[in-house]
């Protein structure tokens, strides 16, 4: 009779609590007792397992008991049986009985790496990679670092975890794994009698039979390293290998490594002996041998010992040993290319390969004849190649190029010598053909970019015309401080911005360059003052900042009853406009002239002038655009004005006008006259160099302007323009100044201020640029289209340009209206990312030059730094990137 197990019942082998039991009874007595188990295999029930065990004297009643021993059984449903046989050999069976036999096997681990009682920083991460195994599925997997404190032979011990305990749950099926983790120490501090640290791993299945093993590594508190090398190797491959060593202070000692094949054979064992060194980088390639075992691995372990003898540690690498890679296939190519296209720009291509990238390169071909006008290519040594490789390559085609289209195909090749060439984004089949391959098509473009930081923005340039400086300066409104960009020269091997800035006040803006060439003006807008910077030491001349204190402007009407002759007075006001300086100019007289930017404080606008700005400056009002508007009285530059109103039947108004010697900064006040033209006449004005302006029937609301009113000057000085910006929609003004050298403040000789519509009758016309030629006798202007006109502003022709745009700039050999061919040009800054090249005699285009994108804000033109006659000028502009800089070739300035 079959006792255990019963039907339905889960036994496991070599379970003490679970056993075969059964009794048999015989007359004649008992030979054997024993079990059968059974399954259906292939649709027949077979015996797959089966015990006998010996009765002793042959008893006639027997009881026994055996330990489930199914070990070679997979756990399942199985059928049981109990057997006995009799002296006289008659066996005896009982009916099966159904039960589960359950999984008895625990899993298997064992550390791949690292070694143990290798080496361990206190303080370090580890990498511990360990390999599982069980005959039916892992369920998880545990591990964490302790030390074990105290002295076990006294039973005192204290187990302290460094490591806390990761974990890792099996959701799939899975009976061999070899599994990588990383654990982090907690940041508990370790004393003396930490010397070791134990790693306890825990694997479980799902049946929770667990296996533990314990990793040792000592602790150690010398040098850092961090190993890297490549992901595989294969027989006669050259494999790359780099360390890191670091340590908390200048000790390393020597540092080495050992690479050693899983079948035990050593590839290297170096050390390197150092002094005095904290940090240093390592790079060395050994080639596998081409016996190495395919399957097999090459383990790389680290050391390094400062020099008080303390063993530092480092991570094990195990490189995995495998066929090499065969294969027919090309490399996926893409590429990176920008439509529009400047010398020195960068074409980006990528390139995927399993069998890894040997090289990769470009070429650039010109259309529609596919002259090579640029090519390139990088070789990657074998041991430091990659299944993803990229490569940028700066393309400096030649200048000659320029304004023509041309095509960019790029290209790599495996380490098997497949070569592929460039596809669209999103295609996956590899490209051997070059005629079909991907093309980029870009257009060359005139100037080369040089970027600005991040967060900059450039809001003027200004250009140091001493040959040996060979410098060009750009204000930084967003961050402050002058960007310093240099020509090439003995000193720079190539040109670019110099690596710091110079510092001046509150947002920078406009620029000019005083009469002596050595001077710097650059006009804080986000204070009242103009910087002056020393061309010679790059640095802001302390003391000499120049101030821009508003000065008020008073303004009344004035009638006169016809019958009895009184004068009265009505509506006076005192005005005060902004005096954030923005754009500026110099005039050959040596006086600063300067438009003003609007504030939340003031938010009018105006012009400017200082007198003496280095000696003892003196702020004017420039009035000269104003409206006319009868009966007003408009006083300029004056300390005080006083209007005293009469109650007095028939008595008239009376004013009063005071204001300061300039000489001696002693201030005089007039009598109490009826009418402004008297109060002037006062002695105590007239016998005083007092500079107080008297101006008779202005609209003195029109003084009041926008945001970004541009002022310039020509290169001899002689002559400063105003032109008006941003005005919503109505027409601009431009207003120029005769301010020669000798001349006084009441000799300035002002044009009347012209609207644009004047010249041309177009009411709608903005200005985004003014220039003036080499002697200030000629001036452009970039409106709608672009204008000429002669020191009267009597318009001399125009020229069809794009109708946006920013700035203007003649030629610096441009001396007239009637200059030679060769110098008479105007370079445009158009919406459309061109240059326009205008003729300032004939009124035409004559080329328009591509641009990478759209200039804004001012535009310079200066003869070349290096005198090459291939590349006689080159301009200067901004954009969002940076200063942009185009050389221009003599050709480049010719009808076309």
């Amino acid at each position: 009779k079959l006792v255990s197990p019963l039907r339905g019942a889960t036994m496991k082998s070599l379970e003490p609590t679970d056993s075969v039991r059964l009794t048999a009874s015989d007359s004649s007595g008992l030979a054997t007792v024993g079990y059968d188990i059974l399954s259906v295999v292939g649709g027949v029930l077979t015996t797959r397992f089966t015990v006998t065990q010996a009765v002793d004297n042959r008893k006639t009643n027997v009881a026994a008991a055996m330990i489930a021993n199914f070990d070679t059984l997979a756990p399942g449903a199985y059928l049981i049986r109990a057997r006995a046989t009799d002296a006289t050999g008659i066996t005896a069976v009982t009916d099966t009985v159904r039960f589960n036999i359950a999984d008895a096997i625990p899993p298997k681990i064992s550390f791949v790496s690292p070694a143990q009682r290798g080496s361990l920083l206190i303080g370090d991460s580890i990498d511990i990679k360990t390999a599982l195994t069980d005959n039916v599925a892992l369920k998880k997997f545990t591990i964490k670092g302790f030390s074990v404190r105290g002295d076990p032979r006294l039973g005192a011990t204290d187990t302290v975890v460094f490591y806390d305990s990761v974990l890792y749950n099996y959701l799939s099926v899975m009976t061999v794994d070899t599994l990588t983790r990383r654990l982090r120490y907690n940041k508990v501090a370790t004393t003396a009698a930490d010397t070791a640290v134990y790693f306890r791993a825990i694997a479980t299945d799902n049946s929770g039979n667990a296996d533990t093993a314990v990793l040792t590594q000592v602790l150690v508190s010398g040098p850092k390293v961090i190993v890297t090398a490549d992901s595989s190797a294969w027989p006669n491959k050259d494999v790359t290998i780099s360390l890191t060593v670091y340590d908390s202070t200048p000790s390393i000692a020597r540092y080495g490594y050992t690479a050693t094949m899983s079948n035990g054979v050593v590839l290297r064992d170096t050390t390197i002996y150092v002094t005095g060194v904290q940090y240093l980088v390592s790079q060395t390639t050994l080639t596998v041998p081409s016996s190495a075992p395919i399957g097999g691995t090459i383990t790389i372990v680290p050391r390094a010992v400062d020099g008080a003898g303390n063993t530092g540690s480092g991570n094990t690498v195990v490189v995995p040993i495998i066929s090499e890679p065969r294969d027919a296939s090309p490399p996926l190519v893409y590429q990176t290319v920008p439509a529009r296209f400047e010398i020195g720009a960068t074409v980006r291509v990528d390139a995927h390969d399993p069998s890894q990238i040997r090289a990769i390169g470009y070429e650039m071909r010109t259309l529609p004849d596919s002259t090579l006008i640029g090519s390139g290519s990088v070789a990657r040594a074998a041991g430091s190649r990659r299944s993803n490789d990229t490569a940028s390559f700066v393309v400096n085609y030649d200048r000659q190029y320029r304004g023509k289209q041309a095509f960019v195909i790029g290209w790599a090749e495996d380490s098997l010598g497949n070569r592929g060439y460039t596809l669209p984004t999103g295609i996956t089949t590899p490209q051997t053909d070059p005629r079909v391959a991907k093309r980029d098509t870009v257009l060359l473009v005139y100037g080369v970019t040089y970027p600005l930081p991040a967060g900059s923005l450039g809001a003027d340039i200004a250009i140091d015309t001493n040959s040996m400086r060979k410098r060009v300066f750009v204000t930084d409104v967003a961050q402050g401080g002058v960007f310093v960009w240099e020509d090439s020269s003995a000193t720079r091997a190539a040109p670019g911005f110099r690596s710091s800035k110079i510092s001046v006040g509150a947002f920078p803006w406009g620029m000019a360059v005083d009469t002596s060439g050595n001077r710097l003006f650059v006009a804080n807008s986000g204070g009242t003052n103009i910087d002056v910077v020393d061309l010679n030491t790059l640095s802001g001349l302390r003391g000499q900042r120049v101030q821009t204190p508003s000065t008020s402007v008073y303004d009344v009407g004035w009638s006169v009853n016809a019958t009895t002759g009184q004068l009265k007075y009505t509506g006076f006001q005192v005005i005060n406009y902004s005096d954030r300086p923005q754009y500026l100019a110099q005039s050959a007289n040596g006086n600063i002239y300067f438009s003003t930017r609007p504030t939340s404080a003031a938010p009018a606008g105006t012009l400017r002038r200082i007198d003496d700005p280095l000696g003892r400056p003196r702020m004017r009002q420039v009035w000269q655009y104003a409206s006319a508007l009868a009966q007003k009285y408009t006083i300029f530059n004056a300390d005080s004005v006083r209007v005293y109103v009469t109650l007095v039947p028939g008595a008239s108004d009376q004013i009063k006008i005071c204001d300061s010697d300039i000489n001696t900064l002693v201030s005089y006040c007039s009598a109490l006259h009826v009418t402004a033209e008297d109060a002037m006449a006062d002695t105590a004005l007239k016998n005083h160099a007092v500079d107080v302006e008297l101006v008779n029937d202005i609209d003195v609301s029109s003084l009041a302007l926008n945001d970004t009113n541009f002022v310039t000057a020509g290169t001899d000085g002689r002559r400063i323009a105003f032109g008006e910006g941003a005005t919503s929609g109505r027409p601009g003004r431009v207003i120029t100044v005769l301010d020669s050298l000798g001349m006084t403040y009441n000799q300035a000789v002002y044009s009347r201020a012209l609207q644009i519509r004047d010249l041309v009758n177009n009411a709608s016309d903005a200005i985004f640029g003014i220039a003036y030629n080499k002697k200030s006798n000629y001036l452009a202007i970039h409106g709608a289209e672009t204008y000429f006109a002669d020191t009267a502003l009597r318009l001399q022709g125009k020229v069809t340009t794009a109708s946006t745009g920013s700035g203007v700039a003649f030629n610096p050999g441009n001396d007239s209206k009637y200059a030679a061919d060769s110098v008479s040009q105007a370079f445009v800054a158009s919406s459309d990312q061109t240059l326009e090249v205008v003729d300032s005699y004939f009124f035409r285009l004559r080329q328009k030059l591509p641009l990478r994108s759209n200039l804004y804000g001012a535009l310079r033109v200066w003869y070349n730094f290096n005198p090459n006659a291939t590349v006689p000028l080159k301009v200067y502009g901004l954009t969002s990137e940076g200063l942009v800089v185009i050389d221009i070739r003599p050709e480049d300035l010719l009808q076309k």
